[in-house]
């Protein structure tokens, strides 16, 4: 009998893949990539600006952790063909966004997640709604860490929120981590009018095709698959206080 601990042995460092017949090959193990670096090209994207806010749709500049551009919905994960070779289960699985994220440069103090999801439930009896339908926003450090800043708290299927509180002026790397167990059927992220927002093109890894699961994650930035993320790149830290971004503004309450 196999259990997951030695799943998880067998496949290695990359963790457990799932081959799917006539779409991927078997897995290979993950190879030790350079660090990412900062960006030095961008992409300058336009914003919808509502009430001093510049509203951005993250489809317009992209996602990190897809395996297939050919899918039905953007932030699906397995390509629409796959519906008639995988179970159900897997393909109701595929449609959450697990691992999946996307990545900007901005000057902006405030940030606010607009999006939908695919599903009206929005938290499991072991497993409440920031990890199961939340987005996670974290902040690239002087030192080149990646910082937990903030993230959403549903309480419904449409979710409108501020993360957190204002942070110190400067520009910075933002990376924000999409939902474990939903997936958003669209995804805007607003920031002050005015502000720049610039999609930073970096060179792109051969990704490894595989669909896992991640659940029981106490943010979307620490699951496998971005602890992963975070070994090929800059390393992921958790921590609610940065010295240099955050502050609390004179008039937030």
């Amino acid at each position: 009998m196999v259990n997951r601990r030695h799943l998880f042995g067998l496949a290695g460092a990359g963790g457990a893949a799932l081959a799917l017949p006539g779409l991927l090959p078997a897995p290979a193990h993950a190879t030790p990539q350079p660090a990412a670096t900062w960006p030095t090209e961008f992409v300058e994207v336009t914003p919808t600006v509502e009430g001093g806010i510049a509203w951005y749709d993250v489809s317009h500049w992209g996602v990190e952790g897809k395996g297939w551009s050919d899918t039905a919905a953007f932030y699906d994960r397995l390509p629409a063909r796959a519906e008639a070779v995988v179970s159900k289960e897997v393909w109701v699985r595929s449609r959450h966004s697990a691992g999946l994220s996307t990545r900007f440069v901005s000057n902006s103090t405030i940030f606010r997640a607009r999006y939908r999801l695919n599903l009206a439930t929005t938290a499991m009896y072991h497993m409440p709604a920031i990890g199961h339908s939340g987005v996670d926003l974290y902040a690239r450090t002087e030192a080149g860490q990646d910082a937990w800043l903030a993230n959403t708290h549903p309480t419904a299927q449409a979710i409108d929120q501020q993360m957190g509180i204002a942070v110190d002026p400067g520009e910075r790397l933002y990376t924000a981590y999409l939902p474990l167990y939903n997936g958003p059927q669209q995804l805007q992220i607003g920031v002050e009018a005015g502000c720049c927002v610039r999609r930073g093109r970096t060179a792109h890894r051969r990704a490894r095709r595989l669909l896992r699961q991640f659940d029981h994650a106490g943010r979307r930035g620490v699951p496998a698959r971005h602890v992963h993320h975070g070994a090929l790149g800059p390393p992921l830290r958790h921590a609610h206080h940065q010295p240099g971004i955050l502050r609390q503004r004179a008039d937030a309450s």
